[in-house]
This record gives C-alpha cells, sequence and structure tokens, in this order.
C-alpha cells in the first residue's frame, strides 16, 4: 500500500477527535425563558406631579404652609429634583394632574383671577420649559384650582398658547376632529398617544372636578358628557386592540379627610338626571365593562401617597394611584413619582418609586424645615411584590388574601400616606376599596 495513502486518512482521523472534544468540552446553549429576559432588561418610566399651588412672590414656606402651598424656594427645589430625576431615568413622558396656583385659603389675601393667572403661567411655562430641555412629552390635567374660580368651568384662556394640553404628544384623531376639539374646548377632557400612537398606550386625561359636589348645578350636563365621551373613548381603545391609562386630579371613592369623624364621598353622590346611579357608579360600571383595556388609573387631590381598588362582585378589577402634592401643608412632606411600566405586558404599571423631602421630619410643626430632597421609597420595597408582579396583582393579592395579608395591606397604605412624614398620626382611613353597586 503507497505510503501517502496514510496522511489524508490520518488527517481525516485528527479532525473527527477535533470535533468530538468541540461538542464535548463547549457549554450546552442556554436556554432562556421570556419572561426572565423581560425582567432582566431596564423597564421604562414616566413622572407624574401633582398640587404645586404656588403662592407666587412668597419666600417663605412656613407662610405658605398656612394656606396650603408652596414658596418660591420649594418650588425652585422641586424643579431642580425633577429636572435631575428626568436626566437621570429618561421618562418617556410627564403628567402634571393640576392644581397650579396657590389655594384660595388666605384671609389676609384672597387669591383673586388675576394672581391665580399669574401663578399659572409661571408654572405652565416652566413646565413647558422642563418638556423642551429635555424632548419629553408633557401632559396636563386640570385640578380644581385651575379655573379662574375653586371648582369652576375649565376655559381653555387658562392656557398661553395652543400646544397646551399636551407637549409633543400626537392627539388621538377623533372619528369627527371638530367635535372631540368643541368637547375638549367646553370640558377640557382629552386622550393622547405620549409614546405615539404605534405604541398602542392610550392615556385619556378627564377633568373629574365636574363630579365634585362642589361644582356648580347649573353645569351638571357637563358629567353626563364626560361620561359619554369616556365610554366611546373606551371601546375604541378595545376595539383598536390598546391599552389606556386614565388620569384625572379628583379621585372617585371615600375623602380621606374625615368630616366631623365621618369619611364622605368626595364626587357629588345625587343621581344622575335620567338615571337610577349616580355619576360615580356610572364611572365605576364603564371602568369594569373595559378593565382588560386599562392598565391603571392615576389620580392627586389628597395630597396624600395612595393605593385604592376598584371592587365589584367577583373581586378587584382596577388599581387606582395616588400621587402626593409638592404643597406639604396638609401634613405630607412634599413629593412626586416615577413610575415603571412594562411594554411586554400591555403596559402594566410594574413599579413606582415616591421622591420626596423629609420636610416634616419631626411630630412638633415648628421644626419643619426645607431639606435636600433625597429621599425616596418603592411600591416593591414598601409592598414586597413577587418577581414579573405588576401593582395591582401586588394589591389584589394583598386585599383578597387571608387575614394577615390584609393585616400587612393597611399597614403599608399607612406606611406611604403621607410620603414618610412625621407630623401625621396613624389615624389614617385603610379602607382602600371603592366598590361598584
Amino acid at each position: 500500500m503507497p505510503r501517502n495513502f496514510f496522511k489524508p486518512f490520518a488527517f481525516i482521523c485528527i479532525a473527527f477527535l477535533l470535533l468530538v472534544l468541540a461538542f464535548t468540552i463547549a457549554p450546552k446553549p442556554i436556554v432562556v425563558n421570556k419572561q426572565i429576559q423581560q425582567a432582566s432588561r431596564v423597564l421604562p418610566c414616566f413622572l407624574v406631579f401633582s398640587d404645586i399651588h404656588l403662592d407666587l412672590g412668597n419666600e417663605n414656606q412656613e407662610i405658605a404652609n398656612q394656606g396650603n402651598n408652596t414658596s418660591n424656594e420649594l418650588w425652585d427645589r422641586a424643579k431642580t429634583k425633577i429636572a435631575n430625576t428626568i436626566a437621570d431615568q429618561h421618562p418617556r413622558f410627564i403628567i402634571v394632574l393640576g392644581d397650579l396656583p396657590r389655594h384660595d385659603a388666605k384671609k389676609e389675601a384672597p387669591s383673586t383671577a388675576s394672581t391665580r393667572k399669574e401663578a399659572r403661567t409661571k408654572v405652565l411655562a416652566d413646565l413647558k420649559k422642563l418638556s423642551e430641555d429635555y424632548n419629553t412629552p408633557l401632559l396636563f390635567v386640570q385640578g380644581n384650582n385651575d379655573a379662574d374660580t375653586n371648582y369652576g368651568r375649565f376655559s381653555t384662556t387658562i392656557f398661553q398658547d395652543s400646544s397646551w394640553p399636551f407637549l409633543m404628544a400626537k392627539n388621538k384623531v377623533e372619528t369627527r376632529p371638530k367635535e372631540a376639539r368643541s368637547l375638549f374646548n367646553a370640558l377640557g377632557c382629552y386622550s393622547a398617544y405620549p409614546l405615539g400612537k404605534g405604541q398602542k398606550l392610550r392615556v385619556i386625561a378627564l377633568n373629574t372636578v365636574v363630579f365634585n359636589k362642589k361644582y356648580h348645578k347649573k353645569w351638571a350636563e357637563d358629567a353626563t358628557k364626560e361620561l359619554d365621551w369616556l365610554n366611546s373613548q373606551l371601546a375604541d381603545v378595545k376595539e383598536n386592540n390598546e391599552q389606556a391609562l386614565l388620569v384625572m386630579h379628583i379621585p372617585p371613592g371615600t375623602d380621606g379627610y374625615a368630616d366631623k369623624g365621618e369619611y364622605k364621598p368626595i364626587w357629588d353622590a345625587s343621581i344622575d338626571k335620567g338615571n337610577d346611579i349616580n355619576n360615580q357608579d356610572k364611572f365605576l360600571n364603564i371602568i369594569a365593562s373595559f378593565q382588560d383595556n386599562i392598565v391603571g388609573l392615576l389620580s392627586s387631590h389628597s395630597h396624600m401617597d395612595g393605593v385604592r381598588l376598584l371592587m365589584d362582585k367577583s373581586g378587584a378589577f382596577a388599581s387606582l394611584i395616588s400621587v402626593p402634592a409638592i404643597a406639604p401643608g396638609h401634613g405630607n412632606n412634599p413629593a412626586f413619582k416615577a413610575f415603571t411600566y412594562n411594554p411586554y405586558k400591555k403596559f402594566q404599571l410594574h413599579d413606582f418609586t415616591t421622591y420626596y423631602m423629609p420636610y416634616w421630619n419631626d411630630t412638633a410643626p415648628e421644626k419643619a424645615k426645607l431639606a435636600n430632597w433625597d429621599s425616596a421609597y418603592s411600591f416593591q420595597a414598601i409592598f414586597e411584590n413577587k418577581a414579573g408582579q405588576s401593582i395591582f396583582q401586588r394589591l389584589k393579592e394583598l386585599r383578597e388574601g387571608n387575614e394577615a395579608s390584609q393585616k400587612i395591606l393597611k399597614q403599608d397604605v399607612k406606611d406611604i400616606y403621607a410620603a414618610k412624614s412625621k407630623l401625621i398620626n396613624n389615624n389614617v382611613n385603610t379602607d382602600i376599596t371603592i366598590d361598584v353597586k
């Protein structure tokens, strides 16, 4: 046999042995669970703040507290903290839940239409600058102090230019755009896509001042018009396979502040004309009908941090989260929130972080003082979500769990109520449910 025969044969044998060895020692490919892969990604966020109540020209926060307002210095510190958070967290959009000017509580200098306008103009200009400086969409929601009179009717005159109420957010294109614009001009409610229409997250901004018992009876039809509009919006959301985030100033449910020892409804409880139910029950029925397309509801007004569950006979079906105020006059620490959401799970609200200034860092109110805005807590840290759980899923689990779970829920609600303020005692309404009748 020729000697040259063995050379190619030996080469083939060596190559085969090397191939077998490579398969033997090489690590097996790792199969990554899709849920784990999604959880490992940094989830996007958005910012929400509310109840600024700027007492324009007042540099003394102690005096501003007498009217539950915000001094110029506190607002400057809030803007700095918000700007730093935007630069650090890169939120996809910002929501401001209303109440820009000071309250009307000052007897020595009652707030007039002109002073409200001056404060609104200042805060709106600051908000627009934040949006433009960081190229971040911003949406504004009407509060009860934003009209020319407290709990007054909405008017577009509160804005100084046509870019409001949303900056850099593409407006929902209505079937009848003229009628939709007319409704906004009259009521202040609107919808927008802050992430762009391709993302299928629609923010529905409600003017819930119209549902409050202090809203003038001569405008009672405003509530009916807005509820009909909300129903049509959510029907459109469902038809287009979208998800909706509902944002408002005044929430439904029971007022967190006791009136002579009694917690009363925040919305007008009188029966809507031509219906057998009041506006709150009609609102809750609408939400229940479209619960699969609603990622959550956000509100403010109480100045406190908090969570609530919308309940029907089958259990909890939606969560409502309260955003604490910038103004600290109710005994709350000045604060705002950053929400993370999961775009891979239909925009579920995954967590929130509340950034607060420890203004009320003592039980003695006279020791309150402006401090560094460097404190924070998260929903996950307080309520101890399991991996991948949304805010709503965790609240539902605790509320519908055993006695021990419900006890934990009540304590957690107390823990965040005044944004860690030491001035508020434990006399907090821990009933977080809003029931559909």
